[in-house]
């Protein structure tokens, strides 16, 4: 009656026909219950149920069930897995029964009050770390030093280091200390352009190099402090002027005008071009510093109206009259008492005539012509009554009577001649 368990020991016949019961296997020896997905023993001759097959593979992304005929079955899921061991990644998930990455990160950014702090996360726990300690804070004052708290930024010190106080007419821009960026204010001298045609200002909201603004105004004065220009005047964006005129009126002057130091202003230098006394005359003209000399003068030119010099047909004046032939109607033309220049009248030229001759230059000087007093010799004093004479006070002529002929000559001072007495107011 044993046969088909696998836990009875079959029994045996000695062949007298007595059975013999040979009892169970031992215990805890594996037996089959045709059911793929228990583990079965004997025990006392009966086959048990001990325990159920463990159908895990170990693998996140498969899952796994038993059937009874067949065993364990697995299929692939899309569970959440961790790819590379990083808690700081998200998203890991299963694909065809492999981890894949989900291609996300913790972010820590903005996780705690303090801006300024650097954000990480631990890849062992996936928690946030801040780290206060670095120079990741700036308050955008460039005169505070700055630095990272647990609630934000905040200001460790005020510094003096370079800055920009955003003024383009400032210069030497620099913290002060105090938090505030100052500059100096230099745009009278930086914007000057030297141009005495311009107004210079500055605007200090420019986004220029300097902020200087030079407008040019045509109403200013200018100056080219060059002395050989005038009318100086602001027109075309700039001082123009007209060229001063050094025309002395003498063709005998080359003029010319210098800018340089020492010698500046208007010059006339002595020229020798070929001139024009207008004196019929004189011939061959030219000029001799700064006047007009003849080379030599016409034979017996008598009548042209000017007295010719000593030397010279020895006129004592000319009426422009040549038809007596005799000096220019000589004796008929006669001059005047204090009449030392023969211009034919007394003027403030004859005075230094007179005193030249004084104090004894080589000129011509007639006593009927210089002795004004009549005392016989020429002095200053003859020289001091033509100056009265000019300014008009009263004055007594008394020069001696002309000493009449062609070689006539000068008396000496001191001779005795006849006089004339004149009186003139």
């Amino acid at each position: 009656g044993d046969a088909g368990s696998e836990c009875v020991v079959q029994d045996t016949c000695d062949g007298a026909g007595a059975c013999t019961d040979n009892g169970f296997v031992a215990d805890d020896t594996d037996c089959d219950d045709d059911n793929e997905c228990t583990i079965t023993e004997c025990s006392a001759g009966i086959c048990e149920h001990v325990d159920s097959l463990n159908c895990d593979d170990g693998d996140v992304c498969t899952d796994y069930t038993c059937d009874a005929a067949e065993g364990c079955k697995y299929t692939y899921n899309t569970d959440s897995c961790e790819f590379d061991n990083d808690l700081c990644t998200l998203l890991d998930h299963c694909e065809a029964g492999k981890c894949v990455s989900g291609g996300m990160d913790v972010s820590c950014s903005g996780s705690d009050e303090a801006e300024c702090s650097v954000d990480t996360c631990d890849p062992t726990t996936g928690k946030c770390l801040h780290d206060y300690t670095g120079d990741y804070c700036n308050d955008d004052n460039p005169c505070t030093d700055d630095i990272c708290t647990e609630s934000g930024c905040a200001v460790d010190q005020y510094n003096t280091a370079g800055c920009d106080d955003g003024d383009a007419c400032t210069t030497g821009d620099q913290c002060n200390g105090m938090g505030t960026c100052v500059g100096t204010d230099t745009s009278a001298q930086d914007c000057d352009d030297k141009n005495d045609c311009t107004t210079d200002t500055c605007d200090s909201a420019s986004t220029g190099d300097t902020g200087c603004v030079n407008t040019f105004d045509t109403t200013r004065h200018c100056s080219d402090d060059d002395v050989c220009t005038e009318n100086e005047r602001c027109e075309s964006g700039g001082c123009v002027t007209d060229v001063v005129s050094c025309d002395d009126g003498n063709l005998c002057t080359t003029d010319y005008c210098m800018s340089d130091e020492p010698y500046s202003g208007c010059m006339h230098s002595y020229n020798s071009l070929v001139c024009n006394d207008d004196n019929s005359c004189t011939t061959g003209e030219t000029c001799y510093e700064g006047d007009c000399h003849p080379a030599s003068y016409v034979d017996d030119c008598c009548g042209n109206g000017e007295r010719e010099p000593e030397g010279h047909l020895g006129e004592e004046c000319d009426d422009g009259n040549q038809v007596n032939g005799d000096f220019c109607s000589y004796p008929t033309c006669s001059l005047p008492c204090g009449d030392s220049d023969g211009s034919g009248s007394v003027g403030i030229a004859d005075a230094p005539v007179i005193l030249a001759y004084a104090v004894g230059r080589s000129v011509e000087c007639p006593l009927h012509l210089c002795d004004l007093n009549g005392n016989g010799g020429v002095t200053a004093l003859d020289a001091l009554m033509v100056m009265q004479l000019v300014v008009n006070q009263q004055v007594i002529l008394d020069c001696p009577s002309r000493i009449v002929g062609a070689a006539a000559e000068q008396a000496a001072p001191g001779s005795t001649t006849s006089t004339t007495s004149t009186t003139m107011p």
